[in-house]
């Protein structure tokens, strides 16, 4: 048996260029195309080649071994091969076993494997003669397999499964073994010896084998990209994005009986046809490294979950500064690789000549004063009570008060006419780990220092020293415990007003005490095992009845923050409205949270306070339902997930109902809440005085929100920022360095991408708007009085 003839060289080369600018191709589309990717995709072929040729000498040492392996008896092979094909067929049926919540998964898993390699052995009997290609499967399996056992202990697919049927954790494992199962099968034919034809069975059988795995291949490679839970689980998807290369190098040698004598004789033939193709795979080489990653289009690294996956070893190899990034040189964003303070998401220190943003530029010393001046107010009376009242995952357009055709909320639809109504509210962060704690602390998001938290798969979030031996860790989140930056409440406590917080976060853990959000305040009701009853005991019928209570006897001037979880999990059963689809009962939950609200307000009438209460209803982030066929949140900055409801109900009331169009953001209601209290936001506060902007004042800062995905390494994947000017929304990946422009004026739904649009009779381009954002962000971020050395993420 050849080692590696020439023909082989070409097919893989073939396999490598096939999978980089199909698979990519996809991947842009569904982000949102435009042209100048291109050269990116092809830049990244770079990549691939690399691995293409440890593929290569993968399947030269993988020859050799099967021919050494062939001289052994053949029970001894076949009993090993048996053995590889059983613990793969056992795993697959003990996961479906779990799947379908059938009791005793290991005798469920242990009968099923028997009936399959039962035929498997049948079938391996029949075609004894040459088990080369049988051989070659089993070893396929044996060097993949740890790439999908570390992929699963990433994320912990096993223990977070649920005992709902195909829950996410099961899908992505089913996905893996999956995959791993058809690349063995796929791979086996480049072990036979093509010299004496197929063995495994006739041409026909090749050729539907061959045309079935280009269906499945393609169907793959689709589906990892647009339906497995996208963006949420980068190395998952880089793991599947491995595999597509072994099933399509499989698949191009599944068609080879019917045309590789003449191919062999082409190629030997006709030497040029392997010099083309090595020189058009080769010069994306020279692409790579002569145009360097520019901020204008995708970075070559971040084309495709493939790109991802290849470019490991280079990250390994030429990461200079240990931040994960490479150089701009090497198709990626790091814009200084000898010092790990300069990196997309660093952190401006002006007029010291480094560039830490990677933005192009030196944060000037003259214009970072700009962000040391404080936000005008409107001057008032002293509310009587300063509430907060955050509604977790509520979309405005399905609240009765702002339009929606059914009536899910009735109270606030009913008071109309107390409330400001801001028709164009966006949260700062689009998660509650985000949003949050900027509202808290009045600055956007990456403006704060963070720390990783980490969520174990039952759901606890621990920081990394508070992790217990027995918690399994699967996801990275962001917690305020390490910031320093003045919070709306420690405002409060600083000039000696009582403030009080009562939240609920339903079975998670994000509020507790120790994470950050009890900073200034001096009682904060937090349940969740182990300091109260837990969920569901606690929940937003208790957090009601704890404020009613604490209303009774509260001191004048004080701030209360309310937090209702509901409508994040809205189980069953539906009461009042039916299901809503990918949200449960999330139109009921809105409803009861409401009459909440409702109750709160009547207790206050009671006592006499309402009148001279401020009160403030938001949420923390938006919810996708399939609007460009993501769901979830916090993994972009469309409409449906930054989009929030904001009302204000002044203290002294008014007598008409208001509303207000421009652009406003979750951190403007903490210097909103600090305005009507009668105190004076500190200049660490990016928000503005919500009175103040309806009186016609402008901003001094423009809207942003921050969206984050961070890996389980705590390594950002995508961190988007969006800018939102007018009608204009203008979203930059600082990690991917891609761009997306709509205008609501023309496209609400934002279905097209646009290059430039006019605005106030000027032309701005794509680049325009990215210079604006990196200058805002160059300086709402850049390192302050408050801020620690070191920065996450």
């Amino acid at each position: 048996m050849r080692i590696l003839s020439p023909a082989d060289l070409l097919l893989l080369l073939v396999a490598a260029i096939i999978q980089t600018l199909f698979a990519s191709t996809v991947f842009q589309l569904v982000e949102g195309w435009y042209p100048v990717v291109m050269l990116s995709i092809y830049q990244s072929l770079a990549y691939a080649l690399t691995t293409t040729v440890v593929v290569g000498l993968s399947i030269a040492a993988g020859r050799a071994v099967v021919a050494r392996l062939t001289r052994l008896a053949r029970p001894v092979l076949l009993g090993g091969w048996l053995l590889v094909g059983f613990s793969l067929v056992t795993s697959c049926f003990y996961l479906v076993g779990r799947v379908l919540s059938i009791e005793g998964f290991l005798v469920f898993a242990l009968m099923g494997a028997s009936l399959v390699l039962g035929a498997l052995s049948w079938f391996v009997l029949r075609h004894i003669e040459r088990l080369e290609a049988l051989l070659g499967c089993a070893l396929c399996w044996f060097v993949a397999l740890p790439l999908v056992v570390d992929t699963e202990h990433r994320y912990r697919l096993i223990a977070a499964m649920s005992d709902r049927f195909m829950d996410a954790n099961a899908m992505m494992l089913l996905a893996l073994l999956g995959l791993l199962g058809v690349a063995g099968v796929a791979m086996a034919p480049w072990f036979e010896r093509t010299d004496q034809g197929p063995t495994l069975a006739g041409r026909r059988f090749y050729r539907v084998a061959g045309l079935a795995s280009v269906v499945l291949w393609v169907a793959i490679v689709i589906w990892n990209r647009t339906t497995l839970v996208p963006r949420l689980y980068p190395d998952l998807h880089e793991a599947l994005a491995c595999l597509e290369l072994l099933i399509l190098a499989g698949t191009l040698r599944w068609l080879w009986p019917r045309w590789h004598q003449s191919f062999e004789q082409a190629v030997s033939e006709h030497r040029w046809l392997l010099k083309a193709v090595g020189a058009f795979a080769l010069c994306s080489f020279v692409a790579l490294f002569t145009f360097w990653a520019d901020p204008q289009r995708v970075a070559p690294r971040r084309v495709d979950y493939s790109a991802s996956m290849f470019a490991r070893p280079w990250v390994w190899l030429f990461d200079r500064d240990g931040d994960g990034y490479m150089a701009r040189r090497m198709g990626d964003v790091d814009c200084d690789d000898s010092q790990s303070s300069a990196y997309p998401l660093g952190r401006e220190i002006a007029a010291n000549g480094v560039d830490e943003s990677c933005s192009g530029s030196d944060l000037d010393a003259e214009r970072a004063l700009q962000a040391l001046t404080p936000p005008q107010i409107v001057a008032s009376k002293p509310a009587d009570l300063t509430i907060i009242i955050t509604i977790d995952m509520l979309r405005p357009d399905f609240m009765g008060v702002y339009g929606f055709d059914e009536q899910t909320t009735p109270f606030l639809s009913r008071t109309a006419a107390e409330w400001t109504r801001f028709e164009m509210a966006y949260t700062s962060g689009g998660i509650t780990t985000l949003g949050l704690p900027s509202m808290l602390s009045g600055r956007i998001p990456l403006a704060l220092d963070f720390e990783p938290i980490y969520r174990t798969v039952a759901m606890r979030y621990r920081l990394a020293d508070a992790i217990e031996a027995d918690d399994v860790v699967n996801r990275v989140f962001t917690s305020p415990r390490s910031d320093n930056h003045p919070t709306v409440a420690g405002v409060f406590a600083a000039a000696g007003r009582r403030t009080f917080g009562l939240v609920d976060d339903g079975p998670d853990s994000v509020f507790q005490k120790g994470l950050g959000y009890e900073k200034g305040f001096d009682t904060f009701f937090y349940p969740n095992v182990p300091e109260g009853p837990g969920h569901p005991d606690w929940n937003s019928r208790t957090v009601t009845d704890s404020a009613l209570a604490l209303f009774d006897d509260i001191a004048p001037g004080s701030l209360v923050w309310i937090h209702y979880y509901d409508p994040h999990a809205a189980f069953p059963p539906c009461r009042q409205f039916g299901p809503t689809t990918g949200l449960g009962c999330y139109r009921d939950t809105i409803f009861e949270v409401d009459a909440l609200i409702g109750e709160l307000a009547a207790r206050l009438g009671e006592l006499g306070r309402w009148d001279n209460s401020a009160v403030i209803i938001t949420s923390d982030h938006g919810e996708a339902l399939g609007e460009h066929g993501l769901r979830h949140h916090g993994v972009d900055s469309f409409e449906e997930f930054v989009r929030i409801p904001l009302l204000l109900k002044a203290a002294g009331g008014q007598d008409h109902a208001r509303t207000f169009a421009e652009p406003v953001s979750l951190i403007d209601v903490s210097v909103t809440a600090l305005a009507v209290a009668g105190l004076q936001p500190p200049a660490s506060f990016q928000g503005e005085d919500l009175r103040a902007l309806v009186a016609g004042q402008p901003r001094r800062f423009p809207v942003i929100s921050q969206a984050l995905v961070l890996g389980v390494d705590g390594r950002a994947a995508y961190q988007q920022s969006l800018l939102i000017e007018g009608s204009t929304r203008y979203m930059y990946d600082r990690i991917t360095q891609r761009q997306w422009l709509y205008d609501l004026a023309t496209d609400p739904e934002q279905r097209r991408s646009l290059s430039g649009v006019e605005v106030d009779g000027e032309h701005r381009s794509l680049r325009d708007f990215q210079r604006t954002l990196y200058g805002w962000l160059d300086l709402l971020e850049a390192r302050s009085t408050f801020s620690r050395a070191t920065k996450f993420p």
